[in-house]
């Protein structure tokens, strides 16, 4: 239980992160200058984020004695325990957090830009229940 409370709190700093890259509000004339570096921040806080949504439940599956070593498994079992919802979306979000880390394109990252903004509820979402699952897991003990 230890080690999913550590990733759970990693994964709420990473997902707090993220949040924040949606609520910049600037000067026109500055945002301008800016916004690549919105983009690429957006971004890479969504890898990471994502990196940490799927280990995360990975490892709280273990902890329920389902053993898992993909983000394609993990996804599928997360659908499964209803901890995930929308599975296009969460297929989308993969496929984008492999493309992303592993390429980079101007077009592909402002379409990824505006994607990140669709996923990040879905990814709070997820958190949420995972982490009351976790307490309640807890209160159990």
């Amino acid at each position: 239980m230890k080690k999913i409370r550590l990733e759970i709190s990693k994964l709420e700093k990473s997902l707090l992160n993220l949040e924040s890259t949606q609520f910049i509000s600037m000067d026109k004339n500055i945002y301008a200058i800016c916004e690549t570096y919105l983009m690429d921040a957006c971004i890479k806080r969504f890898e990471l984020t994502f990196d940490l949504l799927w280990k995360t439940l990975r490892v709280f599956f273990y902890y329920k004695g389902i053993e898992l070593h993909y983000p394609k498994d993990v996804l599928k079992e997360g659908y499964l325990t209803d901890y995930l919802e929308d599975e296009l979306l969460w297929l989308r979000m993969l496929q984008d957090y492999n493309i992303s880390a592993y390429s980079y394109d101007d077009t592909l990252a402002s379409d990824l830009f505006k994607r990140i903004q669709l996923y990040i509820p879905l990814i709070r979402n997820a958190f949420n229940k995972l982490l009351k699952s976790v307490k309640e897991i807890e209160c159990d003990a």
